[in-house]
């Protein structure tokens, strides 16, 4: 007899029994992969949100540094107009 074959002679408590432990087993391990996707996937967004600080901090510092650089310009420029 082949393995269906048994299951299919056995009664149905037992067969029930072992539906149950099959698809228990299969959620434990399901659930275990997904944990283990989520941690990872918490790290990449973790990594992602690092970078991005950091580049949001030298973006803000290179605009103020623009900015600032642009007002220097303008007051010597209005500086050489006053002296014409």
């Amino acid at each position: 007899m082949t393995f269906i074959e048994d299951l299919q002679n056995k009664s149905d408590k037992q067969k029930k029994i072992i539906l149950f432990s099959v698809v228990g087993i299969l959620m434990v391990i399901v659930f275990f992969i997904w944990i283990f996707q989520f941690k990872n996937s918490l790290k990449i967004k973790s990594e992602i949100s690092n970078d991005s600080l950091i580049f949001t901090s030298e973006l803000n510092k290179n605009i103020t540094g623009v900015y600032e650089n642009s007002v220097k310009k303008f007051s010597e420029l209005k500086e050489i107009f006053k002296e014409n």
